[in-house]
């Protein structure tokens, strides 16, 4: 027990840090030319921008940095310029405490790998929550947690040494003819951050559970894209399916369940 509230309340703490991080790595719209040069897809960040307060302009108040609490005694907005703060800040902090609550319940007896999971669970979190809201994925924070991966990688139970480099190289190879096809035709098809994203996936991951976590990612994309074209059929063009969330959350399944599922997989194919 004194372990989940630990686990809870570490999460609720580092809450605050992901929101700083969603805010301030993505562009705006001043830094949209020095992103573009990178071969991402660089979108201005309007849904921060009038509609929320990231404190870009004149910091934010360390309350918020007190998970809820100063959600809670801000009510809700900005203490400096009046603006709202988005709802996004208390949802992140729980989603935060929710896993690394179910981090411990799973992987209680592996301090190591307790604390690996939680830290790339929070990375998959920040990435998701990123391309959700500006459909950009930046590279300081994929490279350095893909260069982290590969270097725990030897020391993940469920991988042998040399996983994590060819989860990485499946990764990369699995969606590059996607943004090759879309850079030589001119059409959208999917963004380099996407295709870096995934060898995100196969760093932390390996080779079986990249599998699981892109089947996850791709199936639930799918659907909802299909959802949107039916919804918007006659009407205006469809919006741009951010892709990064749906592969963040088919990697958080395969994170924590990946092992189980693939278990269930066999046992039932036999």
């Amino acid at each position: 027990m004194t372990g989940l509230v630990a686990s809870a309340a570490f999460g609720f703490f580092l809450g605050p840090i992901l929101n700083f991080a969603i805010d301030r790595l993505p562009p705006v719209e001043d830094d949209v030319h020095q992103s573009s040069a990178s071969g991402q897809r660089a979108t201005a960040r309007n849904r921060s921008r009038g509609l929320a307060c990231d404190g870009r302009r004149h910091g934010l108040s360390w309350l918020l940095f007190l998970p809820l609490v100063g959600y809670a005694v801000s009510r809700g907005r900005c203490r400096a310029c009046g603006e709202p703060l988005g709802i996004r800040r208390p949802l992140i902090e729980l989603a935060a405490a929710g896993l690394f609550t179910l981090s411990w319940q799973r992987f209680e007896g592996d301090a190591f790998q307790f604390a690996a999971v939680c830290g790339f669970a929070a990375v998959f979190l920040a990435l998701g929550v990123m391309d959700l809201e500006t459909q950009f994925l930046p590279d300081r924070l994929v490279i350095p947690a893909a260069a982290a991966a590969l270097a725990v990688s030897p020391f993940w139970p469920q991988l042998n040494a040399w996983d994590g480099g060819i989860g990485v190289a499946a990764g990369l190879a699995v969606f590059f003819p996607f943004a090759w096809y879309g850079d030589r035709t001119g059409r959208e098809v999917m963004g380099w951050g996407d295709i870096k994203f995934s060898g995100l996936m196969g760093a932390v991951l390996g080779l079986q559970m990249l599998v699981l976590g892109l089947y996850v990612g791709i199936l639930l994309g799918g659907i909802v894209a299909v959802a949107i074209l039916i919804a918007r059929s006659g009407g205006n063009r469809p919006r741009v399916i951010p892709f990064g969330t749906f592969l963040a959350l088919g990697s958080v399944t395969a994170l924590y369940y990946g092992r189980p599922i693939i278990d269930w997989v066999q046992d039932f194919i036999v």
